[in-house]
């Protein structure tokens, strides 16, 4: 069996959630995405009294469990080092994130755009992600 450090997995969300907070903030792509995703400053500011804690918790909690399943798969392979844990976030993003990815937006005919901002940043995330979990030997 397998182990992870907990506190590797907690840690890594910590910096994933921050680096999508700042991704997503209006002196990154915040301006961009919510053009192309259609939403509107009023939007934001509804979201906002309507308990957007709730949106953040439930999205903290199941970054917590990707780079959880992530550092368990990293362990199996017996990587140790943070490049490793890099390289299996990108691999774990090419085949799992992209094609659903790109099968949603082939749905809902989202622009690519916005494919690109969203799929970067959870590119960005996992290999930061399996960086820590991995490196944290």
């Amino acid at each position: 069996m397998t182990t992870i450090s907990i506190l590797s997995v907690l840690t890594a969300s910590i910096v994933v959630f921050a680096i999508a907070a700042l991704w997503y903030s209006p002196i990154m792509l915040g301006r961009k995405w919510m053009a192309l995703a259609g939403v509107s400053r009023i939007d934001m500011l509804e979201a906002r009294r309507g308990g957007v804690g709730k949106l953040y918790s439930v999205q903290f909690i199941f970054s917590i469990v990707s780079l959880a399943i992530l550092g368990f798969i990293i362990s199996a392979s017996q990587a140790t080092t943070a490049g490793d844990g890099a390289i299996w976030g990108l691999l774990v993003w090419l085949g799992f994130s992209v094609p659903n990815g790109i099968i949603r937006c082939l749905w809902e005919k989202c622009p690519a755009g916005l494919f690109l901002i969203d799929m970067t940043n959870m590119l960005i995330g996992l290999m930061v992600g399996g960086a820590i979990v991995s490196g944290w030997n």
